[in-house]
């Protein structure tokens, strides 16, 4: 039943997208959160944080489960993000929405969905869900918030974007562990 709420809910926010029904979120954000795009720290953040290096560690976690003896999580965890990544790159080249304005020129691809925030709530739960502890959480979360907070203060996505790729994350997290 959860899987069905989640997919619904995917399928209205992405809706709500494409309608421009997130515009005035999207205004207030772009109004109301910091612009840092000229932080070294921040744009530290953007490139640690960045798609690459979350399939790297999650390559790390699968090797280090398959030396645990692990075969099936060690397939799960490398189809859960691989997946989400060709899911989020399809929907990027089909579905392109523009960056918000002044978006750093590097940013050059489409607004939607946030790759950075896609991987970084995936490694997340996965690593939760590989090491499950408060700890692990909390480490986990702090390199969630700081990755998500960079997109929006670097002005590299819309707010909307960064709220509708965690919920594309969590679904597809969530299907994947029922399915599995």
């Amino acid at each position: 039943m959860i899987l069905i709420w989640l997919w619904s809910g995917l399928i209205l926010l992405v809706g709500m997208l494409k309608l421009g029904w997130w515009q005035p979120i999207d205004q207030w954000g772009y109004r109301h959160l910091p612009d840092r795009r000229l932080s070294k720290f921040w744009r530290l953040v953007a490139v640690v944080g960045q798609p690459l290096v979350d399939v790297l560690i999650v390559i790390l976690m699968a090797g280090w489960l398959y030396q645990q003896g692990q075969p099936l999580p060690t397939l799960w965890v490398l189809l859960v993000l691989g997946s989400a990544d060709l899911v989020g790159l399809a929907i990027k080249h089909y579905f392109p929405r523009a960056r918000p304005q002044k978006h750093l020129p590097y940013d050059d691809d489409a607004s939607f969905p946030s790759g950075h925030v896609l991987g970084a709530t995936l490694l997340t739960l996965l690593t939760w869900s590989v090491w499950p502890s408060w700890w692990t959480l909390g480490m986990a979360g702090v390199y969630w918030l700081l990755v998500t907070w960079s997109r929006l203060i670097l002005r590299a996505h819309h707010l909307s974007d960064v709220i509708v790729t965690l919920w594309l994350a969590i679904t597809w997290f969530t299907t994947w562990y029922w399915l599995w």
